[in-house]
C-alpha cells in the first residue's frame, strides 16, 4: 500500500516554476519596452531622412529650372548670334 506524504522536492518545483515564469515576464517586458524605444527611434530617423529628401528634391528641382532657363538663354543667344553671323555674311557676298 501507497502513502502519500509531504515531499518538500515538490514546493521546491514549484518555486522554481513561479521564479521562470517571473524573470520570463521581466524580460517581456523589458523587451517591450526596448522594442518601443527602438520603434520611436526608427520612425524619428524615418521622418528625418524624409525631410532631408524632401529638402533634396527641392534644390534638385530648382537646379533643373536654373539650369533649364541657362539652356535657353544660350540657346535664344546662339540664334540671335547666328542669325546676325548669317546677315554680315549675305551683306559680304
Amino acid at each position: 500500500m501507497a502513502t502519500y506524504g509531504y515531499d518538500p522536492s515538490i514546493d521546491i518545483q514549484l518555486g522554481a516554476i513561479w521564479r521562470g515564469l517571473l524573470d520570463t515576464v521581466g524580460d517581456t517586458a523589458t523587451a517591450r519596452s526596448r522594442l518601443a524605444a527602438d520603434y520611436a527611434t526608427g520612425q524619428a530617423q524615418l521622418e528625418q531622412a524624409s525631410g532631408r529628401s524632401s529638402t533634396q528634391l527641392g534644390w534638385s528641382q530648382e537646379d533643373l529650372t536654373r539650369n533649364y532657363q541657362r539652356a535657353l538663354e544660350d540657346l535664344n543667344r546662339n540664334r540671335t548670334r547666328t542669325g546676325e553671323d548669317y546677315q554680315r555674311a549675305i551683306q559680304q557676298l
